[in-house]
């Protein structure tokens, strides 16, 4: 995250040259299936999957984007339905993306309710020549332009950068951050209401609810679920500073801000996003404080109660203390689960400084697993990666084992711990999981509690491959180069 006062536009994608202003709805052709790995004569290519697999977060459908070679379509934006393990193909290279110009490239999409947002690159159709590129939202079947660079933005000016993130939520809001012909220098907030109405809701110069001028949106979340939070900084009596910001619907109101007083007498420093929200409305995210060693994971329920869940100089198990967090996913109702950096300690010779914890607004931090474990197939437990849950008690991780069995692979965390996919492990006629080739820094869990990661594999040439693993069944492989 960046400081106070550095320009929004290091959070853009940005893209400058002038297209026709979108129109409302377009329909396009959209491919229906991926017939094997292939799409319209274009093979899976050598390396191609540019990030990790996304999840909706409501649906559990996977997510993700694939290169493609040997075909017209260079890049496919995909979709694996929960439980499913064929791919469906949503969008690729070449499609009309308006009557000006195709799709080129994609970003990461963001799915929720069955919706899909995402950003892309776009080329110019003949005979436009100029290129671009758009906020768009899929929904079943039906391709939507939401904003597009050059395009007319609400409230005056044009776009010039567009946000590389936007987010849909379940009622099919959906929010962007842009820069605009307006405000070249500074991000603004827009939203697309369920009615397809779009508009700038927050400017740099609104106030917040506590009437503090906004100086600058910094970053922002839109969850699933309709909860929609901003980072900004403020102009406060005290001066600049760093507040997360709540739309309570009539207002933005400031949760916690910088220079706010922790519950150990610690000061705020620094706000991190994302902001991880639970079952309960609770709110929790790591900030720095104003001490060494400063970071700390806190949690902010719906009445405003403030907590430490865990900070950096607490114990973290094997002698060590606690030095950062990562970020925190649901593990059950009002609790979360995350990885910490550990200072210290009796840990194997060898294996990396981190451990799984979790916590609660009742319960107090505690450590789930941490190198030197056993591991549930043997060995000890050596590597940690960051976790990811649903909020049903269940966690799913990378994770490397050592001592009389060595490897890494996919671990399932419940009361007992399982591994859903080992390096090694036979893949049902494809070969099986190499040693040192799970890319994946966190798995893609859906809704039917399968979790989606990236590995490499053998016989062949180590390409990667996209697989999907349950606890207790063999992984599949769902997607891979030729």
């Amino acid at each position: 995250m960046r400081p106070a006062g550095t320009t929004g536009v290091l959070f853009m994608v940005m893209s400058l040259m002038a297209v026709s202003p979108p129109p409302a709805a377009t329909r396009v052709a959209l491919p229906a299936s991926v017939t094997g790995r292939t799409l319209d004569g274009g093979l899976v290519g050598s390396s191609p999957f540019a990030g990790a697999p996304a999840v909706d977060t409501l649906t559990g459908d996977l997510l993700f984007q694939t290169s493609l070679s040997g075909g017209p379509a260079p890049q496919a934006l995909l979709r694996i339905p929960a439980g499913s393990s064929t791919p469906g193909v949503l969008l690729a290279a070449g499609d009309e993306a308006t009557p000006a110009l195709a799709f080129e490239s994609f970003l990461t999409p963001f799915g929720c309710a069955g919706r899909v947002t995402f950003w892309s690159g776009l080329a110019p159709r003949p005979p436009a020549t100029a290129e671009g590129s758009g906020i768009f939202v899929w929904d079943q079947g039906q391709l939507m332009a939401i904003a597009l660079a050059g395009g007319t933005a609400p409230g005056g000016g044009t776009y010039l950068a567009l946000g590389s993130g936007p987010r849909v939520d379940s009622t099919n809001r959906l929010t962007y951050l842009a820069t605009t012909s307006d405000s070249p220098d500074d991000l603004v907030l827009f939203h697309r209401a369920a009615d397809g109405t779009n508009a700038a809701i927050l400017t740099p110069g609104d106030p917040a609810a506590d009437g503090s001028p906004i100086l600058e949106l910094l970053d922002t979340d839109l969850s699933c679920s309709g909860t929609l939070v901003v980072l900004a900084t403020l102009e406060t009596a005290s001066g600049p500073r760093q507040a997360l910001l709540l739309d309570t619907g009539s207002g933005w109101q400031p949760k916690l801000m910088q220079g706010d007083s922790l519950p150990d007498g610690t000061t705020v420093t620094t706000l991190r996003l994302p902001a991880t929200l639970t079952a309960d409305g609770s709110m929790h995210l790591v900030v720095d404080r104003d001490t060494v060693p400063a970071p700390a994971l806190v949690s902010l329920n719906d009445s405003g109660n403030l907590i430490i869940l865990a900070a950096a100089g607490d114990s973290g198990g094997s002698g060590g203390t606690l030095v950062d967090f990562g970020p925190p996913t649901p593990l059950s109702t009002g609790q979360v689960a995350w990885r910490s950096g550990l200072s210290g300690g009796n840990l194997p010779p060898g294996a990396s400084p981190y451990v799984l914890m979790k916590a609660g607004p009742d319960t107090a931090a505690t450590v789930l697993m941490a190198p030197g474990d056993a591991s549930p197939g043997g060995g000890v437990l050596m590597d940690l990666g960051d976790p990811v849950g649903r909020g049903d008690g269940m966690l799913h991780l990378l994770a490397g084992t050592g001592g009389e069995v060595t490897g890494e692979g996919l671990l399932t965390y419940t009361t007992s711990g399982s591994w859903s996919a080992r390096a090694g492990q036979l893949v049902p006629g494809w070969g099986r999981l190499l040693g040192g080739g799970f890319r994946t820094a966190r798995p893609a869990l859906d809704a039917a509690g399968q979790a989606a990661f990236i590995a490499t594999f053998a016989p062949g040439d180590g390409g990667e491959a996209l697989y999907l693993a349950a606890a207790g069944d063999p992984p599949r492989r769902l997607l891979a180069p030729g």
